[in-house]
């Protein structure tokens, strides 16, 4: 039960980025985000499996790493979904 839950989130992320994507297509920094956000990945990939941490010296085939890793990114695509949607609240509000 649990592996078919982080499999679903697994699957919503590609398309929650869609989302993301098509309602900031129009924000003038939207550039800057995908950079941002490419960045963040690249730092959360570097500090999981490249870190000397006692904190995964018990994980002698690197499991946990891997599932750090989608933990952080499923969580990370969903904080960047929540600010997309309040971005797109705000901005709406504004205009009217």
């Amino acid at each position: 039960m649990k592996l078919n839950i982080l499999f679903s989130f697994l699957a919503l992320l590609p398309i929650l980025w869609i989302i993301n994507i098509f309602i900031l297509k129009k924000w003038e920094h939207v550039f800057k985000y995908l950079i941002l956000n490419i960045v963040v990945a690249i730092t959360y990939f570097i500090i999981i499996f490249y870190s000397m941490s006692n904190y995964f010296i018990n994980d002698q085939y690197g499991i946990d790493k891997v599932f750090y890793f989608i933990l952080l990114f499923i969580i990370h695509t969903l904080l960047a979904f929540i600010f997309v949607i309040y971005f797109k609240y705000k901005s709406t509000k504004n205009v009217n």
